[in-house]
């Protein structure tokens, strides 16, 4: 569609880039100020984002997994209408996809069962 803004869409390479500084940051980094400045829309992937901080914590402990979770959370990113429930499940971070459940107030929490 003519005028519409360029989509982008983060997997786990891409976010583990930025993220920890590495190969390929500073084209994320483009990207995610390009989504700021409302030049194009930048799409996470709910799957790689659990695949992020499967990584993280096995690499570097959920402490710090926990702290890439707030990271990413503040990244200018479009979630959709699809929302993530997120917790701890024995001693581990839990990432769900919940599916189409509106992100507004708690309708997310009845989605954050045991994984």
């Amino acid at each position: 569609m003519a005028g519409s803004p360029a989509a982008y869409v983060l997997d786990s390479f891409a976010l583990l880039a930025y993220l920890d500084g590495e190969v390929g940051m500073a084209r994320v980094r483009s990207v995610l100020e390009g989504a700021a400045a409302r030049r194009h829309i930048v799409y996470p992937s709910l799957i790689n984002l659990g695949e992020v901080l499967y990584i993280t914590e096995r690499e570097r402990g959920l402490v710090e997994a926990r702290r890439t979770l707030g990271a990413v959370d503040q990244l200018p990113v479009a979630a959709g209408r699809v929302a993530r429930a997120t917790h701890t499940w024995r001693g581990s971070i839990c990432t769900r996809t919940c599916g189409w459940v509106p992100t507004t107030g708690r309708g997310w929490s009845s989605c954050a069962a045991t994984c």
